[in-house]
């Protein structure tokens, strides 16, 4: 009964290594450790399997053949699963670390594995042909194991120490992460390989690196769950998650939230393609992950084209520097292959007070992002915001954050009116045709907060610029309220149905418009939120149900 104890000892590691095996196998793998990973299971599967076999025909065969050839197979796996292991732990290292010694260390260790399975199948052939006899069988194999057992600890070892020297070379956080979830997992291989070398009966050997595997897959699940896709930061879930802990663990200290949002990105998206806008979204996380490095500092894609940033324990001196030194290093960057790209980002901080919420700091460095991206590639702070009375202080007296209204007529007296009417709460531009209007739409973008857009103009009129705008996709970000003397019910039906969001007639009631105006603009930024809350919404559940899927189906 010997062996159903052996079996027993193994049945749980292995059933948990074929859910793991099963669930890897048809994933679309990325790199050369994931790879590896994905045939690990099975190969720690095999060598238990045949631990439980050699040592079940021990007891019930004698005839020397027999033994020897589950033997070799024994030693096969107990030296095969190690290697995989070394490979795996230098194929996830050399994604971040182009070092030719791991790759070196690696062709050493296959040198040695081969001399290793040349031993074990040397040494028992020479102690039965020596005179010992077929009593002696068990005793020369266990023996003849010895060099495949060391060698599986010398490799175990090897992952161990290529793990640890590359720990303190990594430059973020996720880097170093990653490297210590391999040297946690790379102890339990190690002491497994190590006691079961010295202590036969104690079967630790493919238990333990079961264990490592699990490790492993739990943690890459879990980074699934929590790490943005796309860019490899976090997601918005485990922001949300991350300052709950902070609030609840440390809510005493001083922490500053960041909020960036990259320009013009749906415009990269509509004239580039999604391809090169993705490109340039992780291009900015990569800036991001470079600027702060190891430092203590938690990066997270909020949705969309938009980033946050937790610094904790950060002066307002410190925290203006670092905002100014993203902004910079964003805007000067170039996005490989495409050097035509010039990226910019609007930002908004804050410095969170004594016992205050989550909501609202928030809620204030997302009124200052969007304060920033009216001029856009700007940064702005508390110490560059002053409120101008209004209950819900949004609104900004400096005039380099003020929204700009493009006016497009081409009498200039209505023009100086509507101007007259915007100036204290709005920048506005003004032009005279629609050729102008187009103009300064592809200069400006969505920098344009709004368009006041006459009918009847000399040359391109305004149906003529409602069709460009429609045909660019303008229309979807930049709203339009037509204005002019016009009141047949055609005009004003065919101005609805090219997309404007409002109809103004001459003469201009002050009031009226200032309403108007002020109304659409906050309705299109509202509605431009709820968008991107919704979309990362649907991504999340997309996320967690392929996640589900995936598990179940296996």
């Amino acid at each position: 009964m010997e062996e159903f104890k052996q079996l027993e000892i193994y049945l749980f590691p292995i059933v948990m290594l074929l859910a793991i095996g099963m669930n890897n196998w048809k994933r679309e793998e990325r790199t050369q450790g994931d790879r590896i990973f994905g045939f690990l299971p099975f190969l720690i599967i095999c060598m238990m399997g045949s631990d439980v076999t050699y040592h079940a025909l021990q007891l019930y065969v004698h005839r020397f053949t027999v033994l020897y050839a589950g033997y070799l197979v024994y030693c096969f796996f107990l030296t095969a699963v190690p290697y995989a292991w070394l490979l795996y732990v230098n194929g996830k290292l050399s994604v971040r670390h182009n070092r030719r010694w791991t790759a070196a260390v690696c062709h050493v260790m296959t040198g040695t594995a081969i001399a290793v399975v040349l031993l074990t199948v040397i040494i028992p052939w020479s102690l039965s042909t020596e005179g010992w006899g077929v009593h002696a069988v068990s005793y020369s194999l266990n023996h003849g194991s010895l060099p495949a057992k060391l060698v599986s600890i010398a490799m175990y070892l090897m992952g161990l120490i290529l793990t640890a020297t590359a720990y303190p070379k990594e430059v973020t956080k996720e880097g170093q992460k990653e490297t210590r979830y391999l040297l946690e997992a790379g102890v339990f291989s190690l002491v497994g390989g190590i006691v079961q070398s010295f202590a036969e009966s104690w079967r630790t050997g493919g238990p333990f690196v079961a264990l490592a595997v699990l490790f492993i897959y739990l943690n890459a699940q879990n980074r699934q769950i929590t790490t943005d896709g796309l860019t490899g930061l976090n997601n918005r879930r485990e922001f949300d998650a991350h300052l709950q802990r902070k609030i609840e663990l440390c809510p005493e200290h001083e922490w500053g939230l960041l909020m960036i949002d990259v320009d013009d990105f749906k415009r990269i998206n509509d004239e580039l393609g999604h391809a090169v806008g993705d490109e340039a979204l992780w291009h900015t996380a990569d800036i991001l992950r470079g600027v702060f490095g190891k430092d203590p500092v938690f990066l997270a894609r909020y949705g969309g084209d938009e980033f946050l940033l937790v610094l904790p324990g950060v002066t307002e001196v410190k925290f203006a520097g670092r905002l100014q030194e993203i902004h910079d290093k964003i805007h000067l960057a170039a996005v490989p292959g495409y050097a035509g790209l010039q990226l910019s980002v609007s930002i908004g901080g804050t410095i969170a007070g004594a016992d205050e919420t989550i909501g609202s700091v928030v809620g204030r460095a997302d009124r200052f992002m969007y304060q920033a991206k009216t001029r856009k590639n700007l940064v702005v702070t508390e110490s560059n915001e002053i409120k101008d009375g209004n209950a819900d202080g949004a609104e900004v007296n400096r005039d380099e954050l003020k929204q700009q209204i493009l006016i497009v007529d081409d009498a200039e007296l209505n023009r100086d009116i509507l101007a007259e009417i915007l100036h204290h709460d709005f920048k506005t531009m003004e032009v005279s045709s629609g050729e102008e209007c187009l103009s300064v739409l592809r200069e400006y973008g969505a920098g344009i907060s709004l368009v006041l857009l006459d009918i009847v103009m000399p040359g391109m009129d305004g149906f003529a610029v409602l069709e460009a705008m429609n045909r660019n996709h303008w229309i979807e970000d930049i709203p339009v309220i037509m204005i002019s003397s016009e009141e047949t019910e055609s005009y004003i039906r065919r101005a609805y149905e090219m997309g404007v969001s409002d109809y103004i007639s001459r003469p201009f009631d002050a009031k009226v418009v200032y309403r108007r105006v002020y109304n659409t603009i906050k309705l299109y930024a509202k509605q431009r939120r709820l968008i991107t809350l919704v979309t990362d919404q649907i991504r999340e559940k997309e996320k967690n149900s392929q996640i589900l899927i995936d598990i179940l189906s296996h």
